[in-house]
């Protein structure tokens, strides 16, 4: 039998939630503590270049999240 994983996507679930005109620290402060109770998550190509997705990185290693890159 294989494991299932729900897939959150922070972008679309703020952009389909609260559009596109709010700030980056807005977004930030809603997606962020999703973080806490996921069990992993994965880092998208050009991570790095994204304040939010280093956040989200630094935020799971601290919580010793399993980090997974593509």
């Amino acid at each position: 039998m294989f494991a299932t994983h729900d897939v959150f996507n922070p972008l679309r679930y703020c952009v389909e939630k609260y559009g596109w005109d709010k700030e980056h620290s807005f977004y930030l402060s809603v997606t962020l503590p999703f973080v806490f109770w996921c069990d992993a998550i994965v880092m998208l190509p050009d991570w790095q270049d994204s304040v939010g997705a280093i956040l989200e990185h630094e935020t799971a290693r601290s919580l010793c999240k399993k980090i997974l890159y593509t």
